[in-house]
């Protein structure tokens, strides 16, 4: 059994509010046949709740679904599946390593580190500025590294294969500096981030 509570005005009935079923965020959807003539009322008030929530969280996202699961099938059918023993190796195949100590050796070694990121546009592996990032991110605090990882790539984790499996790889690039005679080495490194 179902208990529905209302708080009306004294006096007021349901059917003043004019509540009709159709979604709330969108009148051209109706949720029944003749929707929009279709009052709501105290008998219909549950159908017309399941009906608002079906609509808003399963029919308004079943063509982003859909559209998902033909994209990750032609990545990965279905029955290729079934070789992942646990739900734990499909998240880090797909969302990359979930711990901040993942690849460990690639955040605190500087030279693997300055390997893995590419430099273009004025800078180079010698570059002061690409030194000093590539420290900085040498010497980031764990739960750090997952606000940095954000920032750059939208996600927390790095994919499997670490920072050289990022696609496109992690470059650092020179800003224009404001005077020609300015030393590139002076200018801060630029970011551009999804």
């Amino acid at each position: 059994m179902k208990i529905v509570l209302i708080c009306v005005q004294k006096g007021a009935k349901l059917e003043d509010y004019d509540l009709y079923f159709y979604d709330p965020a969108d009148e051209d959807i109706e949720l029944v046949k003749d929707g929009k003539t279709t009052s709501v009322t105290l008998h219909n008030l549950q159908e017309y709740i399941d009906l608002v929530l079906d609509s808003t969280f399963n029919e308004s996202v079943r063509l982003q679904i859909a559209a998902f699961k033909k994209g990750f099938n032609q990545v990965m059918p279905v029955e290729t599946l079934r070789i992942f023993q646990h739900s734990n190796e499909l998240e880090t195949l797909i969302c990359g390593e979930a711990t901040v100590s993942a690849y460990e050796s690639e955040w605190t070694n500087a030279a693997r580190l300055s390997e893995l990121i590419v430099t273009a546009h004025g800078y180079h592996q010698k570059s002061r500025a690409f030194k000093d990032f590539v420290r900085y991110l040498n010497e980031l605090a764990p739960e750090d590294r997952a606000l940095f990882l954000s920032f750059i790539t939208g996600s927390p984790r790095l994919p499997v294969g670490g920072f050289g499996a990022l696609e496109p790889r992690m470059t650092v690039v020179l800003k224009k500096p404001l005077n020609p005679s300015d030393n590139p080495d002076n200018v801060l490194p630029s970011v551009m981030t999804c």
